[in-house]
């Protein structure tokens, strides 16, 4: 069963959509050419995690600043 469910907008009338269980995470990296986010929802060691970065987008997407992380 599916514990973590994203949604995207984009230039279609319905949004894109995935789901994944807790036991393996989600992750997307929105960007343009040179910023960009990137999302995690974790479980680590039975809680559940959420991280949020900022990156160099497409031209540096391995550039990650940590700009939250929280237990939910």
């Amino acid at each position: 069963m599916a514990e973590f469910y994203g949604e995207m907008w984009g230039r279609g009338k319905h949004p894109a959509t995935a789901s994944a269980p807790a036991s393996i995470g989600m992750s997307a990296h929105i960007r343009s050419w040179d910023y960009g986010v990137y999302v995690e929802l974790t479980e680590e060691q039975g809680k559940r995690m959420v991280r949020i970065y900022r990156t160099g987008g497409s031209n540096n997407k391995d550039k990650k600043e940590l700009l939250l992380e929280e237990v939910a």
